[in-house]
């Protein structure tokens, strides 16, 4: 995991890598980064506010402080590009009844996107010159770049959201909490993500008798999706559940 995701590239001057490292830190849906707006992202508290998601439903999602100096800086640029619409009168979009609402909200920069497109294009039904956001379509390319990279065929950006999903209950994540942060109506579809795994069980005899302490060996891990795809990866579980200083978001590119 940590190999693709440090050979994820920006495509067409898009923060893609940015991107692609929030949809595995926060097991988001490709098209919810994209759809954040600047009043959505709480730097304070370290969480956004994911509105319309699958469902029409919203939900608050933490990420990592290791992402925070990356996010900050995108803020900054998502303003300046705001600054410069709202003296041309370029609006964004909105929701349909706040566009009807306050029509003057597309032009504030709350409602700004955190990923802006670099070009302007018209609005499919009001055919009204508008400021988009970042398409999908580039973080799907940046995405199939580092798997092929990588060596790696069939991994698309929702295979990192189920790779959340997995290395967080293997860390420990209660499911009931897992299932909010993905914004799963029904604990079933969480629980589709808990593989068993015969060598978890721990026999109680071990409580009574004393043995070496023997490195932990480097264990297989599946990255499960559920279309039934795994990606095999390998990872030292001792040192991911130990505990330590956050790590910078953005690994060394390869």
């Amino acid at each position: 995991m940590f190999q693709l995701l440090s050979a994820v590239p920006d495509v067409h001057h898009y923060p893609t890598r940015l991107i692609v490292h929030l949809l595995y830190a926060c097991g988001l849906r490709v098209t919810e980064p994209l759809n954040l707006r600047i009043k959505d992202v709480d730097l304070a508290q370290a969480r956004f506010h994911i509105h319309q998601a699958k469902g029409n439903k919203g939900r608050v999602v933490p990420f990592p402080a290791c992402l925070s100096a990356a996010l900050a800086h995108q803020l900054e640029i998502a303003k300046t590009s705001a600054a410069t619409d709202q003296a041309q009168r370029i609006p964004v979009p909105l929701p349909d009844q706040l566009a009807k609402k306050y029509p003057s909200a597309a032009f504030q920069q709350r409602w700004a996107w955190l990923f802006p497109s670099r070009t302007t294009c018209s609005h499919p039904r009001t055919r009204e010159i508008v400021r988009w956001r970042c398409h999908e379509a580039n973080v799907q390319k940046a995405v199939k770049l580092a798997a092929k990279h990588c060596q790696l065929d069939g991994i698309t950006p929702h295979h990192l959201r189920h790779a959340f999903a997995t290395h967080s209950l293997h860390n420990g994540t209660f499911v009931r909490d897992l299932q909010i942060v993905l914004g799963h109506n029904c604990l079933e579809t969480t629980m589709r993500y808990l593989h068993t795994e015969a060598d978890r069980v721990a026999s109680p005899l071990s409580e009574f008798v004393s043995v070496p302490q023997t490195d932990i060996n480097r264990k297989v891990v599946l990255l499960g999706g559920l279309d039934g795809r795994a990606l095999v990866i390998r990872r030292n579980v001792s040192s991911a559940l130990a505990p330590g200083p956050a790590k910078s978001a953005f690994l060394p590119s390869t």
